[in-house]
This record gives structure tokens, sequence and C-alpha cells, in this order.
């Protein structure tokens, strides 16, 4: 598939909107942003990467392949996980009991290497998995829309232990199970396994969807479910996601993929093609202005963006090399 220059530009305003989510305080003004219009960024990105592995998981891979397949992914995360090694620090020798060893051992395993690694790093851990999910179904010979069918029980599953967990307080063992599973089967997975089929079956999914859904009013019901948790499930701490993802992100895609925007096609590549590293980079910049105590909010956050846009533009060529992710 040839480059489209208006999917690149979205996905650095898709990185924006990370830095917003974790820049902003989340209120009853600013909701709409931080629980509302930046909660598209991640599932975005997960379906995008589901959508390009297409190539890769319509043939039956060997499991040496799937290592070179999941390779950018694993190095990414190494790399900047080192990079963040003071900062992850504290998490293992402070939040982790040294009563067992086995038990202290098990804890960095699922904390650092399964769930969560540091801070935003969790994406490129739940990529890998819902990637390793995928391959699995697909060796086993699972039908595509078998594949679907998992795919939106484990999201449903997802969404209970998370955005809506107040509403199913009297299963508190079986939400925390849930949740103990965690991001890389309940989120990942299933919109990796979307992307997916959405190429295998680009335009029989397309005219279906365009047939009996607006994306308009798709719009519409996603603004209309954000509020209602921002009302109704405010003693929840989890909001990455929502029912609407499954419907509204597939509609977006296509909506931006047979768009053309002649004054983006202008843009240079160079200059779009680092959302990337912004989503990596940025935790480092919101600690360097936090360091200089800017007391003013929005010249902070402009102040992020800019820093963190720029020093993109200029590791991109060196880091591109090294791995591709956010494809």
């Amino acid at each position: 598939m040839g480059k489209n220059k208006v999917l690149d530009f979205t996905k650095i305003i898709l990185s924006i909107l990370v830095i917003l989510l974790h820049t902003l305080p989340v209120n009853n003004y600013t909701f709409w942003i931080g629980d509302g219009i930046c909660r598209l960024a991640v599932p975005f990105f997960f379906f995008l990467s589901g959508y390009y592995s297409f190539n890769f998981f319509k043939e039956n891979k060997t499991g040496k392949e799937l290592i070179a397949f999941l390779s950018p992914y694993i190095v990414a995360f190494f790399v900047w996980m080192i990079a963040y090694a003071y900062y992850s620090y504290n998490k293992i020798f402070m939040l982790i009991s040294f009563d067992n060893v086995f038990i202290y051992l098990g804890k960095i395993f699922y904390i650092f290497l399964y769930k969560e690694g540091y801070f935003h790093l969790w994406y490129v851990l739940a990529t890998i998995y819902g990637f390793i999910c995928l391959y699995v179904l697909r060796r086993i010979s699972f039908s595509d829309r078998l594949i679907i069918v998992i795919s939106v029980v484990c999201y449903v599953l997802g969404l209970i232990s998370t955005t809506y967990s107040i509403f199913f307080q009297e299963y508190h063992e079986f939400v925390t199970a849930i949740r103990y599973i965690g991001y890389p089967i309940t989120f990942a997975f299933p919109l990796l396994s979307i992307g997916y089929v959405m190429h295998r079956y680009e335009s029989e999914i397309l005219f279906r969807l365009r047939k009996v859904m607006n994306l308009y009013i798709m719009i519409f019901l996603y603004c209309f479910e954000f509020v209602f948790v921002w009302v109704y499930c405010s003693g929840s701490k989890y909001f990455d996601m929502y029912l609407m993802h499954l419907i509204l992100i597939p509609l977006l895609f296509m909506k931006l993929k047979d768009c053309s925007q002649i004054q983006i096609d202008k843009i240079p590549s160079k200059y779009i093609s680092c959302s990337g590293e912004i989503y990596f980079l940025h935790p480092l910049i919101i600690s360097l202005v936090a360091f200089m105590g800017i007391k003013s909010l929005t010249v902070g956050v402009l102040l992020i963006i800019i820093i963190t846009y720029l020093l993109s533009l200029i590791v991109h060529p060196y880091l591109y090399r090294l791995y591709r992710i956010f494809r």
C-alpha cells in the first residue's frame, strides 16, 4: 500500500493528543478533551498496526517468522525501557515486596514484561502480546469470523473491568481477574484483530458499514458515551476503552484513508513521519518542563509539544533504522 500523507498527518495529531492526555488536568471543563477526544489515539494506533499487519497474518507463519515480525516492537520496548530506567527504578524497589523471591520475580515479569513496562510503554507490550494472540488463533485455523467474535467478547470484558466497572461492583473478583489479564488481551488484541480483518475484507466491510452506519452519527454516539461515562462512571479510574471505539475507529480510518488533501500532500514526509518518536519521547520532555517550574499550564503544554516535536524530527532518522513502529 502506498504512502498516505493524510494518515501520517493524522498520526502526528494523535501523538499530540497523547501528550495532552498526559498533561491536561481532567475536570468538568476539560473532560471532553482528556476523556473524550484524546481517548481516540491509542485504539486508533492499535487498529492501524493490525491493518498493516495483514500481509504477515494472511498466511501461516513459523515461530521464527513471528519473532522477526515482532522484533521491531521488542527492540523498541527494551531501548526505551533502558532510556526510562531511572524513572522505573522506584517501582521495582518500592512497590514490590521482597518477602518471597519467586513472587518478587513473578511480579517483576508481570509488571515490566507483560502489563506495564514504564508508564506509556505498556502500549508496546500490549501490541506484542496482542499480535501473539492473533498469531495463535490464525495458526490453529480459527476462521476470521470467529476471531472477530472472540475479539469483541474480549473487548467487552475489558470494558466491564475498566470503564464500566462501577456497574459490576457485586462481581468484584471477576472484574479484578479480568483486569489482571490486562490490556494485551482485552484492548490491543481486539483492535489489532479488527484492523487485520478490515484489511482482508475491506471492500465488503466498507460497503456494509456505509450502508448501515453513518460516521457523523457514530461521532455523536461516541460523544454521548464519554459524557455518560464522565457523569455516571466517575468512580472508575480507567477510561481508556469505549464501546464506540469498535465502530468509530474503523469508520474514521476508512474516511481518512480515502481522503486526499492537497495542502497535506505538499508537506515533506520527514515532517509527518515521527509520530512514534513523539509518543516515546514526550514523558522525558514533560519531566524536563516540570523541572523548569513553569507556572502557566498553557505555556507548559505548548512548550512540551513543540520541544517533543522538534526533538522527534532530529532523532527519527536514526531510530527509524533501528525499528519500525506505529506503522
